[in-house]
């Protein structure tokens, strides 16, 4: 009889790529059963080489049948968010995880995989632009009723001076959706399919990234990057061994924390008279250009023939004819056209987390 796991996974892009280092850790502590992840981005799990099968939830027929009546399943369906190590910023959040589903935390890092050809079609898309690529995050999900969640988004003012000085030697790409806020003169990537974001991710030369689902996306393809968090929560969200990490340290005003119940700050940045911040000059803009001198990768730019220099001028979604695959085509590759794309990004290997 086969045995299983059902390791059921809550929560939005970046903490399902943060639940692949557990599952990784879950299937290195029991390689006799059959790992069956449960969770809501499909795209996250795609090719992961430590799972036997993902299912949607809500898209889950006779699955109890297949799974647990009768057979010999264990159920592991637990909230870190809720631990108290993770609410008092103690402790990484999958080494938390891992201690609820009864296995060892060992170190292991999230895990992306992408295919050649999803590699190549980004390349195809971005090689045009002759220069190289640079990934900026300013915004994370989630419904937003202020534009901006002071939680873990960044001023836009505050980034003035690094981009202008960005922008005289890549191009710039926002990663944000259509109804947030733009940043004049750049243009952004909305893309259906989840896995365009990876690939943009895997392909640019250097990153400026938030507490959100592109520094676990960095972290899982090797691409160490600079992130910015307005509140500290490297130690339990982050990779501070990996990225270089730049927490703020403007002055902040005592706030009465009135409305947080299970950990403060809640991260859609809802409860306004809870922010702490006088003003949104939050971030020292030297140490942001100097963390982006020290991990700049244009080196591994190869600019194709022909391509001509392009301005940052459109603000337009370079994504916008992309559809959506369903659900069961995520796995399925696209035939490649161009086998070995110029302008691609060959980087050298940065260490990874230790114990």
């Amino acid at each position: 009889m086969d045995k299983y796991i059902i390791f059921h996974v809550e929560g939005g892009i970046g903490k399902n790529i943060m639940a692949t280092a557990v599952a990784e850790a879950i299937s290195k502590a029991h390689p006799d059963r059959k790992l069956i992840v449960c969770a809501a981005w499909a795209a996250v799990w795609v090719n992961n080489p430590h799972i036997e099968r993902f299912y949607m939830l809500g898209a889950t027929p006779y699955f109890f049948e297949d799974y647990i009546k009768g057979k010999d399943a264990w159920i592991f369906k637990s909230e870190p968010y809720h631990h108290h190590d993770f609410l008092n910023g103690r402790r990484y959040l999958a080494d938390i995880w891992c201690e609820q589903v009864g296995v060892s935390y060992d170190g292991e890092m999230p895990t992306l995989v992408l295919s050649k050809n999803e590699k190549d079609n980004m390349a195809r898309k971005l090689q045009g632009f002759g220069k190289p690529i640079f990934a900026l995050q300013t915004n994370g999900g989630g419904p937003q009723d202020y534009p901006v969640s002071w939680v873990r988004d960044v001023p836009f003012s505050n980034l003035k001076e690094v981009l202008n000085d960005v922008n005289k030697e890549y191009k710039i790409i926002h990663i944000r959706r259509k109804d947030q806020l733009e940043i004049k003169g750049i243009d952004y990537i909305e893309t259906p399919n989840i896995r365009d974001l990876f690939a943009l991710i895997d392909y640019s030369h250097n990153r400026l990234l938030i507490d959100s689902f592109g520094h676990h996306a960095a972290v899982a393809l090797d691409r160490p990057s600079t992130v910015l968090w307005p509140v500290d929560n490297v130690k339990t969200l982050g990779y501070p061994e990996y990225h270089n990490n730049i927490v703020s340290t403007a002055d902040t005003r005592k706030v009465h924390l009135i409305d947080s119940y299970l950990g403060a700050n809640p991260i859609n940045g809802e409860f306004l008279h809870e922010c702490p911040f006088d003003n949104d000059d939050i971030f020292d803009s030297k140490k942001i250009l100097d963390s982006l001198d020290e991990l700049e990768e244009k080196e591994f730019y190869e600019q194709p023939s022909g391509a001509a220099r392009v301005s940052n001028k459109q603000e337009k979604n370079l994504f916008e004819d992309v559809r959506e695959l369903p659900p069961q085509q995520f796995a399925q590759q696209q035939p490649g056209l161009f086998p070995n794309p110029v302008g691609s990004n060959k980087q050298k290997a940065r260490k990874r987390r230790k114990k």
